[in-house]
């Protein structure tokens, strides 16, 4: 909200999403409204993150489990030393997980997966990892996080997970 006393004028935008759009649909309103008006500075871009170093205690081969309404699919996870990443859940093919991270005790990463659930079924999404690393387990949710459109994420839908490393 912004209000400008001398104008007698408010502007509300109200949205049900983060993102940039509704300070561009502030700034669209206030340019016809407010003679002079300047659009709010773009921030500037994010610096590309480094690649992905796993520390070692994750360096390895993980098996475990992810609970979904259907039943228990069976999970793979495995962390090469040079930062790539590979997950298969169930009997889909491996693919990479991208997006990958390790900050204070938690690895989160996306990849392109399908969760055996009926409320996912009619959307296409991405899955999200968050997991935190306990000795020789990591375990925490697996979301399946709907395809974004205009900085507006559709839906979220976690499933727990949990994973031991491989001897």
């Amino acid at each position: 909200m912004d209000i400008f006393p001398d104008e007698n004028l408010a502007i509300v935008v109200l949205a049900n999403s983060g993102g940039t759009t509704p300070g561009i649909i502030r700034d669209k309103i206030a340019a016809v409204m407010l003679p002079g008006w300047r659009p709010t500075p773009t921030p500037p871009e994010k610096p590309k993150p480094s690649p992905f170093a796993p520390m070692l205690p994750l360096i390895g081969t993980w098996h475990g489990t992810l609970t979904t309404p259907t039943g228990p699919v069976p999970v793979e996870l495995v962390f090469q030393g040079d930062g790539l990443i590979r997950a298969k859940f169930g009997d889909q093919l491996p693919t990479l997980v991208s997006g990958a991270s390790f900050d204070k005790g938690f690895f989160s990463g996306i990849l392109p997966a399908r969760i055996p659930n009926p409320d996912t079924e009619h959307y296409t999404y991405a899955v999200r990892l968050a997991l935190k690393l306990r000795g020789n387990v990591l375990n925490g949710v697996a979301i399946a996080q709907g395809d974004s459109d205009n900085d507006r994420e559709r839906s979220a839908l976690g499933h727990w997970i949990s994973l031991s490393k491989a001897r």
